[in-house]
């Protein structure tokens, strides 16, 4: 454990203050760069109490800094920082102003890579009791030269036990995939940025298919509208709408006169479904139960798609016969044919004619008494998919 014997606070006699094991390495606060990395945001209460957590007071009435881990230091020279900053920006996509940045009195540039918030709170305790940060040192694990994918994996890496918010992991999950994709020319499998990361593939995959959702939904989610687990489901419902608007309203996306294009009738679609599943309506069901909406609304679209070409609407890329099509197809508007029977059976069993009541019949007698199917198993509510052809786009 890092760090008991530190300077007591006894600002009058004070020279210096350090955070943190007497044996690390000491960078001085004031030298301290933070870039933007995984968390884009600190919540100022959470650094609050991890500043007061630093002060340790022992049985003689002694108070003290104590800092449990140490934190992880880039440690640059001009060249270096400047490659380091290079790929910073191809990474976020924005400019680092070197103007804001400060290098330390031996010549050298200190780059936070781990400990963010523990920084942050060094900061508001110095702040609180005085003290410079010039005269103020951290403990540190200094890293000379390090490249930046190896800082960004350290970063994902840390605080295991108080992981950043999913939508900030996910994005940063795959701006390190896009990171190799560029660098690498191809794009890297799964299993492999899961074996550098320190994650599970589940999560990886999850981080990409959040990534590629709308802005809109992304937006939802970070907000805090919209749990992230319906947002990762939601991509599924997002690939099924621009095979389908892709096909069927091709001929308007490539009329620049119509102002129409895929990416906005997919978005606008989307956040349709988004709605309804804040909505009062759904407010009391349960996660599993709008996971279940989304992906009925999912099996909603293929069907309306397999209507509009006369054959099945494959979302997976693969080669089938027309043999295999024509099952595919059978089986397909079966179900469709029993949906929506059951629906009426469900909402007004009374207005069902004679010609349905003889298909219910018969379809029973061929399953036999011990394989009815349950009516209790198809989704009866949450249904919100809607062509373009009769609702416009907002």
């Amino acid at each position: 454990m890092a760090g008991v014997e530190n300077k007591e606070l006894n600002n009058d006699a004070l020279q210096r203050v350090e955070f943190g094991n007497a044996r690390a390495e000491w960078v001085r606060v004031a030298d301290i760069n933070r870039l933007q990395q995984t968390r884009q945001e600190y919540a100022p209460e959470g650094i609050s109490e991890l500043a007061e957590s630093m002060v340790y007071e022992d049985e003689t009435g002694e108070r003290r800094f104590e800092l449990i881990h140490d934190l992880t230091i880039g440690v640059f020279d001009d060249d270096e920082l400047e490659q380091y900053i290079r790929d910073h920006e191809d990474f976020y996509g924005e400019k680092v102003n070197f103007s804001e940045l400060s290098r330390s009195d031996d010549g050298l540039w200190y780059v936070a890579i781990a400990g963010h918030r523990r920084s942050l709170a060094i900061e508001e305790n110095c702040a609180k009791q005085g003290i410079a940060f010039e005269d103020a040192y951290v403990a540190s694990s200094l890293k000379r030269g390090i490249r930046f994918e190896e800082a960004l994996v350290l970063q994902l890496r840390e605080n295991v036990h108080l992981r950043p918010p999913a939508v900030d992991e996910a994005k940063q999950i795959d701006r390190y995939y896009q990171l190799r994709s560029r660098r690498e020319g191809v794009r890297p499998t799964i299993a492999s940025c899961s074996r550098v990361l320190g994650f599970s593939e589940t999560k990886v995959s999850e981080a990409l298919r959040f990534a590629g959702l709308p802005d809109a939904v992304q937006q939802e989610a970070a907000a805090g509208l919209l749990a992230y687990g319906h947002a990762v489901e939601l991509h599924g419902y997002v690939k099924a709408l621009e095979r389908y608007y892709g096909r069927k309203y091709a001929h308007l996306y490539h009329d620049p006169e119509s102002g129409r294009t895929l990416a906005k009738d997919v978005s606008d679609g989307t956040m349709v479904l988004v709605k309804k599943i804040k909505s009062d309506e759904l407010k009391g069901m349960t996660a599993r139960k709008k996971t279940d909406v989304i992906k009925a609304n999912i099996n909603s679209i293929i069907e309306a798609a397999s209507y509009h070409d006369g054959e099945l609407f494959v979302l997976e890329e693969e080669m089938i016969s027309p043999e295999q099509r024509l099952r595919r197809t059978e089986a397909n508007l079966s179900k469709q044919a029993i949906a929506i029977l059951v629906q009426r059976l469900k909402s007004a069993p009374q207005d069902l004619t004679p010609s349905e009541r003889a298909m219910l019949g018969d379809l029973t007698s061929l399953l036999g008494a011990n394989t009815q199917p349950d009516l209790h198993s198809v989704p009866d509510e949450g249904f919100v998919f809607t062509d373009f052809d009769s609702e416009s786009v907002a």
